[in-house]
């Protein structure tokens, strides 16, 4: 955004300024409020409008017009598209082009794919029109993320880069009566999350999009979340992977423990803690005693290690067997809605329709000492 952009070049000038420079201190204080106003109000511009496209989809639902994720894109195969669906593909691009996307093709707009909050499901004037599935597609996506699962903190409805403070260096201290206490200055880093393009694609046949089917609507919308999910999975687990420090090279209970160590001795033992392995290292855990002639695998019977919760990817790297630490240290950002380009003719041979799905996500660690693993490489 735009006035992001202003708000950070005023700072370095404020930064760079003279500091008995009053006047320039005082201009430069004076556009650092404006340029924070404009942005307040322009979020909550966005968060209204937001609001106004699920109303209008709800009263429109009430008419029994619901949207459709299956005519949305026969409407794009046919080019002819109306009702909710066309007022729905309007506002996909509005907002694309408010929070500054590249559409590739038809938005479903974020507003109908997010899941309704305190409204009654068993009411249409409540908003319960709006809990048919294609509706619950980005909580679908977070449920599917093993990251999400094991804690990740994931920040849905972003506009713009943002910067989130990672502040460490902060010591607290007993203090005697009259006595100072010594200052000691924070480590400040910001971790930003900026929207970048995911692409994943799916392969439908034109019978099925001839269908009214609330069960096929759910079909389609598991594979796209599916593919959402699997994507962003690799991109976050890999994030971890780069942050983490290593413990060993096998998966042994002792490099387990070792893991853990990694990050006691770092005070980074806190928070929602966890392991993530590989689908071939939850099967060795599952195998493998904790030591030899002892009775125990290195994953018990209630899928935990060493009493830490756990549960296994195949999106990790190669290499990677094990991944421990504070999961909610993982940030996950999603931004927009998602971006349908429908090629009715790449697969017309057996008469099949290519769909490509576009959405904007980031994901990145907040401390890399948060992080150990166990990896080959």
């Amino acid at each position: 955004m735009q006035i992001q952009e202003d708000l950070a070049n005023n700072l370095r000038a404020w930064k760079a300024l003279d500091p008995t420079d009053a006047e320039a201190q005082a201009r430069c204080a004076a556009a650092d409020k404006a340029l924070k106003d404009e942005l307040q109000a322009a979020i909550a511009a966005e968060e209204t409008e937001r609001m106004l496209v699920a109303k209008e989809a709800a009263k429109e639902a009430a008419r029994g017009n619901e949207f459709s994720v299956l005519r949305f894109i026969n409407g794009i195969i046919t080019g002819h598209m109306d009702g909710i669906e066309g007022e729905m593909a309007a506002e996909g691009e509005r907002e694309y082009r408010r929070i500054g996307l590249t559409q590739q093709g038809h938005v479903i707009p974020s507003a109908i794919l997010r899941s309704t909050h305190g409204q009654n499901a068993g009411t249409a004037g409540d908003g319960g029109y709006l809990t048919v599935t294609t509706q619950h597609y980005i909580e679908d996506v977070k449920e599917k993320l093993v990251v999400a699962n094991m804690g990740a903190t994931v920040l849905n409805g972003l506009i713009g880069n943002v910067s989130l403070p990672s502040v460490g260096g902060v010591q607290a201290t007993f203090l005697n009566e009259g006595v100072s206490a010594s200052a000691k200055k924070a480590n400040v880093a910001n971790v930003t999350l900026s929207p970048r393009g995911i692409r994943a694609y799916m392969v439908t046949t034109r019978d099925l999009l001839k269908q009214t089917s609330l069960d096929v609507e759910r079909i389609l919308m598991d594979r796209l979340s599916d593919a959402a999910a699997a994507c962003l999975d690799k991109a976050a687990l890999a994030a971890v992977s780069t942050a983490a420090t290593s413990a060993g090279s096998t998966l042994t209970f002792a490099n387990m423990v070792a893991m853990e160590t990694a990050l006691n001795s770092l005070n980074a033992n806190r928070g929602r803690m966890g392991y993530v392995l590989s689908s071939a290292g939850w099967g060795t855990a599952k195998t493998t005693l904790k030591s030899s002639g002892v009775s125990g695998y290195i994953l018990d019977e209630d899928k935990r290690i060493n009493g830490y919760k756990a549960d296994f990817s195949n999106q990790l790297a190669d290499g990677v067997i094990s991944l421990f630490g504070n999961w909610g240290d993982l940030y996950i950002g999603n931004w927009g809605g998602i971006d349908l380009l429908v090629n009715p003719f790449a697969l017309d041979d057996t008469a099949e329709i290519k769909i490509q799905v576009y959405s904007y996500a980031d994901a990145k660690v907040a401390f890399s000492k948060s992080f150990s693993k166990v990896a080959t490489a």
